[in-house]
């Protein structure tokens, strides 16, 4: 997504997404909004309204 310039910086986005999930009051056990794919990254999963 960012580029080969910015490899050492995932843990930021890592960090953006666990405070958004907070925000969210995430259910690991049944996501509705935010889906991790290992190898893959993240994926917004909700319903648009």
């Amino acid at each position: 997504m960012w580029g080969l310039s910015h490899t050492e910086d995932v843990q930021y986005l890592r960090v953006f997404i666990g405070r958004i999930r907070a925000k969210l009051k995430y259910d690991a056990a049944a996501p509705r909004f935010i889906l991790n794919e290992p190898g893959v990254g993240y994926r917004f999963i909700g319903e648009p309204s």
